[in-house]
């Protein structure tokens, strides 16, 4: 069984600017009505980190219902009301990104009307738009307020969940079809890309997130074809570590993130995530677990408690790491956290494990290689993926 999640790709076709109207019929490209997953929303959108299912390679905390699941009473019916009028922002110079939004969809399944107007960020109109509502990120639409509030199974959750910037609202790519569609950001939100020689790779992660585990091989990949022109940085945000910081604290909860931190600095790191890694999976040979040995993993009852330290010497110490180092470590992998949960909140990162690529492209692990491919275009991996797709 495959471990790889199939990369989300942008739409067949040319991306023109165009106005056309909504049908009010939609579903998700499993056949799923979109209702079924709208409320997968509220908590991308409006609370810490999400849950995601085995399917979806994410892990996050619970969501809380009910974006969208309000009807209309009765008494509140009312005649004709105008098309919603709606501006969807995408970006010519993200290849890998899509020009359609999920949101679009769930008010097809609402039987919303809208009208759309498609419009690339990178043409004087897109501009244009950009400026007036301050847009950092793409794929984005940009919803006619007083339109929307006309429609009051909706109405309330728009103007609770959504920032509004002048007559619309902004709803930023939602996912609500369950897939993790890249992200662009128009300018870097990390001033370090601009001075920095190589492109630079943020790898959100946390060591006890099942997808998190099962994801490792397409990290790995990734590190090896690319590692002599990219510089990948281990960044941890706590999702599933979270309840295990209500139950064991955080100096338990976190050491094997801190451990991976300074591996890092050591040039150790893939050297200690495979130890990790077999020891969550209880794999007992030293070499590589292989995909279906990861996916396996996503069940193992060790990814529900936290590594003891005499555990993770013993990882540290048969990966090669200097212990004096590690042990004087600690400081600089807390400032590092620190530095992780800023930058995680810049580029809406809420779950695990995502890739923030060049400060600009956020993408799902499984598509780390045509996140960085969109930066090192000529490089030969690059050009195998091209071949390998065409």
């Amino acid at each position: 069984m495959a471990a790889k999640k199939k990369p989300v790709k942008a739409q067949a076709g040319a991306k023109a600017e165009a106005k056309s109207p909504g049908t009010g019929k939609g579903k998700t490209e499993n056949g799923l009505p979109l209702h079924l997953v709208a409320l997968l929303i509220v908590g991308a959108l409006a609370f810490g980190y999400m849950v995601r299912l085995v399917t979806q390679p994410q892990q996050g905390l619970e969501v809380v219902p009910g974006f969208g699941s309000t009807q209309p009473k009765p008494s509140e019916s009312q005649g004709p009301i105008r098309s919603v009028d709606v501006i969807l922002l995408y970006s010519s110079k993200c290849a890998i990104c899509s020009d359609s939004h999920t949101m679009l969809e769930f008010l097809d399944e609402k039987g919303i009307k809208y009208d759309l107007e498609k419009v690339d960020a990178e043409s004087e109109r897109g501009k244009q738009v950009t400026a007036e509502y301050n847009v950092k990120e793409v794929p984005i639409i940009l919803v006619k307020s007083e339109d929307i509030r006309q429609h009051k199974e909706v109405r309330d959750n728009f103007e609770r969940f959504f920032d509004q910037k002048g007559d619309r609202y902004l709803v930023v790519e939602p996912d609500l079809d369950k897939a993790t569609h890249p992200k662009y950001f128009l300018q870097p939100n990390d001033e370090s890309c601009l001075v920095e020689q190589k492109p630079r790779v943020f790898v959100f992660d946390d060591p006890y997130c099942p997808t998190c585990v099962m994801n490792r091989i397409n990290l790995n990949e990734a590190r090896k074809k690319f590692g002599d022109q990219v510089e990948f940085i281990y960044s941890y945000i706590p999702t599933d570590s979270r309840k295990l910081v209500d139950q064991y604290g955080a100096e338990e909860a976190e050491r094997a993130a801190r451990y991976l931190a300074c591996s890092q600095l050591q040039g150790k790191i893939n050297e200690l995530d495979q130890q990790l890694v077999n020891k969550l999976c209880d794999i007992t040979n030293d070499g590589v677990a292989t995909v279906p040995e990861m996916y396996a993993c996503q069940s193992s009852s060790k990814l529900g408690q936290p590594l003891s330290k005499e555990e993770l010497d013993k990882l540290a110490q048969k990966a090669g790491l200097d212990m004096n180092l590690l042990e004087e470590c600690a400081p600089t992998a807390k400032s590092e956290f620190d530095k992780s949960f800023s930058r995680s909140l810049a580029y809406n990162v809420r779950s695990t494990p995502l890739a923030v690529v060049d400060c600009k492209y956020v993408v799902h692990v499984a598509d780390l290689e045509q996140g960085v491919c969109e930066v090192l275009p000529d490089h030969p991996a690059c050009k195998d993926l091209r071949q390998g797709e065409g």
